[in-house]
């Protein structure tokens, strides 16, 4: 087992990891950063902070450069390119109330956010560019 090395501030759980490689980890939590790890020294090699001090809920990532962040309030997504230290662009999905981004994935067209009451689908393939509000509906079994 390899032990991460870090002081992290008391309450800085982790909340969300993505597998960039076998060697290399993206970690996300309460401690409002996005971190960069590699297994193979077992520390952190780079950091992302969130522009507001928000606690990020999630991450999603394509592997080479773009990471996309949920934050836990007002569903505010953050893209970031990891070769630059400052955040790309800030996205927010349709929401009610300030809801957390408890989950995030995209592809070169769409970006997902999943919110407490819904799932923000965005589009960019320029058909319209459309922003969808999917919204879970309670139903009852009988």
């Amino acid at each position: 087992m390899v032990k991460l090395v870090h002081s992290f501030r008391n309450g800085a759980g982790v909340l969300d990891v993505h597998w960039e490689t076998p060697q290399i980890l993206l970690s996300c939590g309460y401690d409002t950063a996005i971190r960069l790890w590699d297994l193979r020294i077992g520390q952190c090699m780079c950091v992302w902070e969130d522009p507001h001090d928000s606690a990020v809920y999630s991450l999603a990532s394509d592997c080479h450069n773009t990471i996309l962040s949920g934050l836990s309030q007002h569903g505010r997504l953050q893209l970031w390119d990891k070769r630059k230290k400052d955040s790309v662009q800030t996205y927010f999905a349709k929401t009610r109330r300030s809801s957390p981004v408890y989950s995030v994935a995209f592809d070169p067209v769409h970006l997902f956010a999943a919110l407490d009451q819904s799932l923000s689908v965005l589009d960019f393939s320029g058909r319209g560019n459309i922003s969808k509000n999917l919204i879970a509906v309670p139903h009852t079994i009988i």
